[in-house]
């Protein structure tokens, strides 16, 4: 340090600066950062032994929660320090909503053959989603004790793998992706509602709703120490929360389930699984069979009550609420001829390369299916007041099988 007009010895400059230094640490202490009241104690006690840095991080973002009327705390979380690239690194594949049609489809028929195997085993059906009310104002699975503990999936970026397991351990909770910014590992409380255009990044578990909120109540595997225990709410429209959400539906093992009938789901099915295949890049046999040989392996077994249909496996498809008295009775009618009728609802829009008919349809692909589909197509007419005619596709299907379309509405 050299000081106008004099000459300074560096020990003396270094000992003036170590006094400025020092004379400086009081002041610098009381401009600290002040830490809130309404975060929760946890969350007090660990700020007020944080870093300089972090206190002034997060009173950075408080001053924007200001400046922008957000609707939650931020606090030092868990993984308020860590790389965000390293906690969120889901990726949402470029061809994901032909992915999503053609597993919807897909496992819409398995569900509908697993029902279907259930009653003509007699075997009672589980009311997997009992005590959920799709119309209520608030739900919450915590209250129905269908979650585990929160974990923490420390730093490894696989958000994605302890949401999907979620859903598996659970059967209720719905596996969401999300846009986790950097206020998001702040999360300590209240409903988050940072409106910014980050992209999907992240995986959560959504575990309830509460319309008073506006928010779904969601559980994110980042230990205890962020949000309440590991929960949070999320305003309905808010970080893209609900993209490319996905439930388990569990198909009890005890069931006996027609290899042929799940052989059936697959094939009819094909052309959604196809175009999804080939924007992967799948193109040999093994790959394309993959899907169908999971689901084979996982349920077909040497029960002896196993008994594959007579007839023509019969795929009932319809696309709103208001065709549900048509189609109850049409497969009430169809079961009482002997049909194994498997049940299940879709959107036209999700069956990629497929034209809705315009008045209710029966599709068949073998001759030998003819007789068969022209009888259902009379019992069709009778229950949905419209004529149906008959119709033979050219689509492989090794087993034989009927699609009975109800026409879009």
């Amino acid at each position: 340090m050299q000081f106008p007009g004099q000459n300074v010895t560096p020990l003396f400059a270094l000992l003036v600066a170590s006094t400025l230094i020092y004379t400086a640490s009081p002041s610098s202490a009381q401009s600290l950062p002040e830490i809130p009241n309404d975060i929760p104690i946890q969350y007090k006690e660990r700020e007020a032994h944080a870093p300089l840095t972090i206190r002034q991080d997060l009173d950075g973002l408080r001053q924007r929660a200001k400046r922008h009327a957000w609707t939650f705390q931020v606090g030092y979380t868990s993984v308020f320090d860590q790389d965000i690239t390293r906690l969120a690194a889901t990726e949402v594949p470029s061809n994901f909503l032909s992915l999503a049609a053609a597993q919807h489809e897909y496992s819409t028929r398995v569900a509908g053959v697993t029902q279907e195997s259930a009653r003509l085993a007699g075997v009672p059906s589980h009311t997997y989603l009992e005590g959920c009310n799709p119309g209520a104002s608030a739900f919450n699975w915590r209250d129905l004790k269908r979650v585990t503990a929160t974990k923490n999936q420390q730093d490894c970026g696989s958000c994605w793998a302890f949401s999907a397991s979620e859903a598996f351990e659970d059967y209720g909770p719905v596996s969401s992706a999300i846009a986790a910014s950097f206020a998001f590992t702040a999360y300590v409380s209240g409903v988050f509602n940072e409106q910014v255009g980050d992209p999907i990044n992240h995986a959560v578990t959504i575990v309830g709703w509460d319309d008073k909120k506006s928010a779904w109540l969601i559980r994110n595997d980042w230990d205890v120490l962020w949000g309440d225990g590991g929960y949070g709410w999320v305003n309905y429209n808010t970080a893209q929360i609900g993209y490319a959400a996905a439930w388990i539906q569990p198909a009890d093992e005890l069931v006996p389930v027609s290899p042929n009938a799940l052989t059936a789901a697959f094939d009819l099915s094909k052309g959604t699984i196809a175009k999804a295949e080939s924007q992967l890049g799948l193109t040999t046999a093994s790959d394309k069979e993959l899907l169908a040989s999971t689901f084979s392996q996982s349920f077909a077994n040497e029960d002896t009550r196993v008994q594959e249909a007579a007839g023509p496996i019969v795929f009932l498809q319809y696309s709103n609420a208001s065709q549900l008295v048509a189609v109850s009775e049409t497969a009430a009618l169809l079961k009482q001829q002997g049909f194994f009728v498997a049940t299940g609802r879709h959107s036209i829009a999700e069956f990629v390369g497929v034209k809705a008919p315009n008045q209710p349809q029966v599709r068949y692909y073998h001759e030998a299916e003819k007789a068969a589909a022209v009888r259902i197509a009379q019992t069709l007419s009778q229950t949905s007041g419209q004529l149906a005619t008959p119709l033979r596709l050219n689509l492989q299907v090794r087993t034989p099988s009927i699609e009975v379309w109800f026409p879009k509405r």
